[in-house]
Formats: structure tokens, C-alpha cells, sequence
């Protein structure tokens, strides 16, 4: 990715190749390069792990609640 964005990035970024944070979450400039085989990947891996965030905190309570009323 460094390759092919790098200079664009130092010059957005004013020379701080750290700053800007995540790239794109599946339909920005980075992706566009995967083609559409690896877009679709990409997005198949972003849906699974939005799904696991979305669901861990409910699971996570159910286990709490259910050991503290059976021990």
C-alpha cells in the first residue's frame, strides 16, 4: 500500500506518513486497486467482524447474568 500511495499520502498528510488514521473500510481509494474479487473478500471479512462486535456484548451479558443466578 506504501507503494502506491505512500506520496500521496506524505503529501496530504504534510510529511507524517503516520497521521490520517484507518485507510477505507471497503469502498475507498485502497480498495479500488484489489479488483473486484478482493473488494468482495474485503467486504465479506469487514460484514463478519461488524457482526461479532455487534453481538459479543449481548453474549458476553447473558453468560454474566446466567452464572450469577446458577453458579
Amino acid at each position: 500500500m506504501e507503494e502506491k500511495f505512500g506520496q500521496q499520502h506524505k503529501e496530504a498528510m504534510l510529511g507524517d506518513i503516520k497521521a490520517g488514521g484507518y485507510p477505507d473500510h471497503g469502498s475507498g481509494r485502497y480498495t479500488m486497486e484489489l479488483g473486484y474479487k478482493g473488494w468482495h473478500e474485503f467486504m465479506v471479512a469487514q460484514r463478519v467482524h461488524y457482526n461479532y462486535l455487534e453481538s459479543i456484548s449481548q453474549i458476553l451479558t447473558l453468560i454474566l447474568v446466567t452464572g450469577l443466578n446458577h453458579p
